[in-house]
């Protein structure tokens, strides 16, 4: 079965819900064929004291956004801080997908939580470069919290807040697809099986982080990821979620 090529990482409660699921439970090896990408190795990135090398057995996935510029500038904070925060998968903005370090090892990323640390050490985390939260001046321009400013192309608009901001930067279609294969692709390497049940809403707070979470899940604090519907649809399209799409 072809996985794409690849030059990193080389280790190896049910609850019923009308329209939900196409099936209990995903083999990760029976996942849908995806196009083939190139998973790249920057391991060199970041300082190889800034995660623990302690191999933990993964069963989830954490979706972040970075709330920041570039994915290089994000990095570059990480290795300024002691803190051991970060995370094994970066997908900047041109949609290429980014393996710091090796998925069989941890970090920090959640913060303050009611899981604690074993949630950390149980999930393979991802962050995707993209500003966040948006504030639409009285000039009609769309402001990051660094006061860049966005054109209105890369903008979405949610009916309501989400998390107290209308408006996001879009998620682009590059990091969408790309979302996906390193979901894919890391499932199949670490036999994670998702439970299509357990996607519905899963950016929502109070769900459990089984499977894909968000941090939106575990944090009432934090708006990443925001639900861009076609992000979410390509996750619940792959993994066998009929859930409706809610903001």
């Amino acid at each position: 079965m072809e996985k794409g090529r690849y030059s990193g990482d080389t280790g190896s409660n049910w609850r019923r819900h009308p329209d939900l699921y196409t099936r209990k439970t995903v083999n990760p090896m029976t996942l849908p064929l995806l196009p083939a990408m190139t998973i790249l190795n920057k391991h060199a990135l970041l300082k190889d004291n800034q995660f623990y090398h302690v191999k933990t057995n993964k069963t989830a996935f954490g979706l972040h956004h970075t709330s920041g510029g570039s994915a290089t500038s994000s990095i570059s904070w990480w290795n300024q801080k002691p803190d051991h925060v970060c995370t094994p998968i970066m997908i900047p903005r041109n949609g290429e997908i980014w393996e710091l370090f090796s998925t069989h090892f941890w970090a920090y990323a959640l913060g303050r939580t009611s899981y604690g640390v074993r949630l950390e050490k149980r999930s393979i985390q991802f962050e995707i470069a993209n500003w966040g939260g948006l504030i639409k001046g009285k000039d009609g321009r769309f402001y990051t919290w660094s006061g860049k400013v966005l054109p209105a192309s890369k903008v979405i608009k949610y009916k309501k807040k989400h998390r107290g901001f209308l408006y996001f930067e879009k998620y682009t279609d590059k990091q969408v697809k790309a979302v996906v294969f390193a979901l894919d692709h890391y499932a199949k390497m670490h036999n994670i099986k998702i439970k299509p049940e357990d996607l519905f809403q899963f950016w929502h707070k109070g769900k459990k982080p089984y499977g894909i979470y968000s941090h939106t899940t575990v944090r009432g604090d934090k708006s990443d990821i925001h639900p861009q519907p076609n992000l979410i649809k390509a996750i619940y399209d792959h993994f066998g979620c009929t859930g409706k799409i809610t903001e």
